[in-house]
């Protein structure tokens, strides 16, 4: 039994060798003719770059990003740099595996991602916002004869520019476009008006202007506002105003067959009636005053009060209408008519 068994070991030998050897040329590539030699060679994956999205709108003004996805390699290369093919459009800024883009005026630019020397690229369009216009100052108060500018703003569009400027009340202050960036307003007379400045593309802004002249108030003296035929009387004008402001008024009546008025001031009463007088700026008319004026007939009084009375020998209640009427009156003295009032 010992015989046999050495005898077994010895003739296996060889097959338990053969198997190894066969196992080791197979792993290897050898003993088939193969070109392999033994030697094991890598295989290495192209590095593969990926932007998405590959177009991304962007409003003028506002950020995002692009992701980027690197593949491949060994090892895989990471995100070098994020370009743009117009920088005044869009800017670009690598933020870890992403590139941050920024919208800077309305247009498109081509964004592209690097990684070692393999890139990938995507499109980014800003549009344009909305056409926003201002004035600056929104309301301005100027005297008469003097100018200001108002600054306009326009922001947003596609090159917008001020086309026009126009006033609501032309005969309050006008206006025209300064230059490019403003309307230049020119005060006429006290009073307000609305300035307007319009864009080409239709948008408007408004600035309220208001036009004073300094005067502050007017009031007129005495306030007497009873007289007789033929009499006369002075008036007077109180004005306030800023320092340098003329105080010069304009006088008038609405009913001039009742009383007349001279540019000083006196009123001299016509006939039986009433009428305004009026006193007014010179400088502007929306500062005035007014007094009710009464001219009385003095047939109206009970001139049997005068009875006994004599004036150029006329007397009773009769003598009111000797020659017509109110020729009469300058048969009495005024002291006399006074008396009666």
């Amino acid at each position: 039994m010992r015989r046999r068994g050495r005898s077994w070991s010895r003739w296996n030998f060889p097959i338990h060798f053969m198997v190894i050897l066969w196992g080791v040329l197979a792993c290897t590539g050898g003993g088939d003719g193969g070109s392999g030699g033994g030697i094991v060679t890598p295989v290495v994956v192209p590095v593969v770059v990926t932007v998405s999205p590959a177009t991304l709108s962007l409003a003028q003004g506002a950020s995002s990003q692009l992701n980027v996805q690197i593949t491949g390699g060994n090892p895989t290369p990471v995100l070098g740099g994020c370009n743009s093919s117009d920088p005044t459009i869009v800017t670009t800024l690598v933020n870890g595996s992403t590139c941050a883009v920024t919208g800077v005026r309305p247009g498109s630019a081509s964004i592209t991602a690097t990684a070692g020397s393999v890139s990938a690229s995507a499109v980014v369009t800003v549009t344009p916002l909305p056409v926003a216009i201002s004035i600056d100052p929104s309301a301005l108060t100027l005297a008469p004869g003097a100018s200001g500018d108002l600054a306009v703003r326009i922001t947003g569009g596609i090159s917008p520019r001020l086309e026009a400027c126009g006033s609501s009340n032309t005969s309050v202050a006008t206006v025209a476009v300064a230059g490019t960036g403003g309307c230049r307003v020119t005060a006429i007379s006290p009073g307000s008006t609305t300035i307007t400045a319009s864009t080409n593309t239709g948008e408007r802004a408004t600035a309220a202007i208001t036009v004073a002249s300094g005067v502050r108030s007017l009031a007129i003296s005495p306030r007497t506002d009873s007289l007789f035929p033929t009499q006369s009387r002075t008036f007077t004008a109180t004005v306030v105003a800023d320092a340098g402001i003329s105080t010069a008024v304009t006088w008038t009546v609405r009913s001039s067959s009742v009383a007349s008025v001279s540019s000083a001031g006196v009123l001299q009463a016509i006939a039986a009636g009433t009428t305004m007088l009026v006193a007014q700026s010179a400088i502007d008319r929306t500062i005035a005053d007014s007094l009710r004026i009464t001219v009385a007939n003095p047939c109206d009084y009970r001139l049997r009060h005068l009875i006994g009375t004599s004036t150029s020998g006329t007397t009773g209640v009769t003598s009111c209408f000797v020659d017509g009427g109110y020729e009469s009156y300058g048969r009495y003295s005024t002291s006399a008519l006074e008396a009666v009032q």
